[in-house]
């Protein structure tokens, strides 16, 4: 995916999963980017961006969760037995109805190798 805003001079390429939340983020701050689907494979990085962090701003833990489990290409099921937590209660997270405490943070990173921190509520 291209993303274009002539307001704001920016240029984006995105691909994977997650796009759909990157999207939404994106429109609440630029509501007149445009999104052109690319079928080019360009990486940029972003780790200085003001724009990543108003996108992470915008992006909940629920959000966060659910992009790092379809990274792994973990099905909520998938995950539930590797963590033990009901599918329910992942769906909830993921959702935004239940919050993601500290406990079930580590758990839940230690079976998607990423950092707790970013899970938490």
């Amino acid at each position: 995916m291209h993303a274009v805003d002539r307001k704001h001079h920016i240029d984006l390429f995105f691909y994977g999963q997650g796009i759909a939340e990157i999207k939404e983020a994106l429109r609440k701050t630029y509501p007149t980017m445009e999104f052109i689907d690319s079928a080019e494979d360009e990486l940029i990085d972003f780790s200085d961006s003001p724009v990543l962090d108003r996108i992470k701003a915008e992006m909940n833990a629920g959000i966060r969760l659910r992009i790092r489990r379809q990274n792994k290409g973990f099905s909520q099921q998938v995950l539930s037995r590797k963590t033990g937590i009901a599918v329910s209660n992942i769906s909830l997270m993921e959702n935004g109805k239940r919050p993601i405490g500290a406990k079930t943070a580590r758990t839940l990173a230690l079976a998607l190798n990423c950092n707790f921190a970013e899970l938490i509520s």
